[in-house]
């Protein structure tokens, strides 16, 4: 039993978010209240049910998180529930969070300080160690990051040479010393994300790789670990011990191998009925125009239904780089369209997260590819008066409307023809 002052709106995002998320025609931003609703309602229940303790909600790099759940994290926190709430996350320095600034405080991290790190080093007696010490020691005087004082440890246990002064870098030099077989299956996990299965890197790895004493050899290098719920065995699932390892594992994999293992996760990925983001993404990724501009587009749609703007900008602006990539190579059959349709939509993206400028910029230069009787002319031509009407020149906003009008009658298209002209009476009778 739901009791709470907004039971309705807290329905409904229960509703969105758990029975039929994006099923409905509700509006995006009520869609987006809903959601924030039922996270209130979430955590005001679990306040209760444990005897009114306060609840900590920690959230680790945040800027992972998809673009709905930071909404409703940043709406919560703007008008907080009636119980205890603490809420930390992690983020890189720079990133905004959209956090109240009357509500949040931020602090920078500076890791261990360099006197315990020295100290550490110098118990090790390696010369992996004593070259890390002497780089701390004619370094600044702040702190140092815990996983290189980490990767030092390990990279000295292998019988490692002098440590770079870069984690990155120190992180290459222990993949290196994996062997092929490990290396690989490393490579592929990190095509495949932050979590991965043995049947599914052997899907992505041609035969002759030994799935699982690769698999064993990550996982003895720290490099993984073996998720708890599959009791105890790297075949049946591991997951990157820190973000940075997949990353440095991802900049290992030469280009073309790299877009070879995306294609294989897209098949893969299709055959597991995956989120349409992961296929999107793993088709970007391989460069596959056709399909990656298909599923990009709906991703784009899915969060402009959310209210995540952010996310609907990410997706086209990569919809829009494989467009005008496929007007030199020809991926595709109208690469002209992909690229005004893509225009448009971030466009119209760009310009409601208040991006007007760019906005403005990516419709101008769109406008050379399409036809002068084409209704994709019109359609620029119409975000293009709504970003002038919004920058407040109202004459031009009102001559560019008038030219949409005049294209759309030319190209023959009637609903667009009509709506056009309906909002030039709207227009005009705010005015």
């Amino acid at each position: 039993m739901i009791e709470d002052p907004h039971r309705d709106e807290v329905l409904r995002g229960l509703q969105e978010v758990v029975v039929r998320p994006l099923g409905s025609r509700m509006p995006p931003e009520t869609r987006r209240y809903a959601a924030a609703a039922a996270l209130r309602w979430a955590i005001q229940s679990a306040s209760r049910s444990d005897d009114k303790l306060p609840i900590v909600l920690a959230l680790d790099d945040l800027p992972r998180l998809d673009g709905a759940s930071r909404h409703a994290i940043s709406d919560v926190l703007g008008e907080p529930p009636s119980c205890p709430l603490l809420v930390v996350a992690t983020h890189p320095p720079g990133f905004d969070a959209g956090w109240p600034s009357g509500r949040s405080a931020a602090r920078v991290l500076q890791g261990l300080p360099s006197n315990l790190s020295l100290g550490t080093l110098r118990q090790l007696s390696s010369p992996t160690a004593a070259s890390a010490a002497e780089r701390l020691q004619e370094g600044e005087a702040r702190g140092v990051a815990p996983l290189y004082l980490d990767q030092v440890v390990r990279f000295s246990q292998e019988g490692g040479g002098p440590a770079p002064a870069r984690v990155a870098d120190l992180i290459v030099l222990r993949i290196e010393r994996l062997g092929a077989d490990a290396r690989r299956a490393l490579q592929a996990a990190a095509v495949v994300g932050e979590e991965a299965d043995g049947a599914r890197l052997s899907a992505l790895i041609p035969g002759g790789v030994h799935i699982a004493s690769a698999l064993d050899r990550c996982v003895e290098a720290g490099f993984v670990e073996v998720l708890p719920e599959t009791g105890g065995s790297p075949m049946a699932g591991v997951r990157f011990a820190h973000p940075l390892f997949r990353e440095v594992a991802l900049a290992t994999l030469p280009a073309g191998a790299r877009r070879d293992l995306h294609s294989k996760a897209v098949e893969l990925a299709a055959e597991r009925e995956a989120p349409i983001e992961v296929r999107a993404l793993h088709a970007y990724l391989a460069q596959d125009a056709l399909e990656a501009l298909l599923l990009l587009e709906q991703v784009a749609d899915r969060c402009s239904q959310r209210d995540d703007d952010d996310g609907a900008i990410m997706a086209l602006r990569r919809g829009l780089e494989l467009a005008r990539r496929a007007l030199f190579r020809g991926d595709i059959d109208d690469p002209e369209r992909a690229v005004v349709i893509f225009s448009r939509k971030l466009g119209d993206a760009l310009a409601r997260a208040g991006f007007l400028t760019d906005a403005e910029g990516i419709l101008r230069e769109a406008l050379d590819l399409a036809g002068p009787a084409d209704s994709d002319r019109a359609r620029l031509l119409e975000a293009l008066a709504r970003v002038a009407r919004a920058r407040e020149r109202h004459p031009e906003a009102r001559q560019l409307l008038k030219d949409a009008i005049a294209t759309a009658a030319r190209s023959g298209a009637r609903e667009l023809l009509a709506s056009l002209q309906q909002l030039e009476s709207q227009w005009r009778a705010a005015s």
